[in-house]
């Protein structure tokens, strides 16, 4: 399966089946693209993604494409 979309099948996973840690993760990611110019209705304009769902995938090729989560520590949701 394409990096991509895997990345996306397992965030829309997440979504459904909640895991507090991934939670986390996704709300550090979620407040980041809030305030993106690059987030149009939830929908990422650089790479098409739905947010709900990239946000929530910690697949390690599942990254922004304007390096905006970089600072984001991906094992326990907290900024470094």
């Amino acid at each position: 399966m394409d990096n991509k979309l895997s990345a996306i099948v397992e965030g829309w996973k997440n979504f459904i089946f909640h895991d507090p840690e991934i939670e986390k993760i996704a709300l550090e990611r979620a407040k980041i693209c809030s305030t993106c110019p690059s987030n149009t209705f939830n929908v990422c304009k650089e790479c098409g993604c739905v947010l709900s769902a990239k946000t929530r995938s910690t697949k390690s090729t599942n990254v922004c494409p304007l390096n905006k989560w970089d600072k984001i520590n991906t094992t326990n949701g907290n900024t470094e």
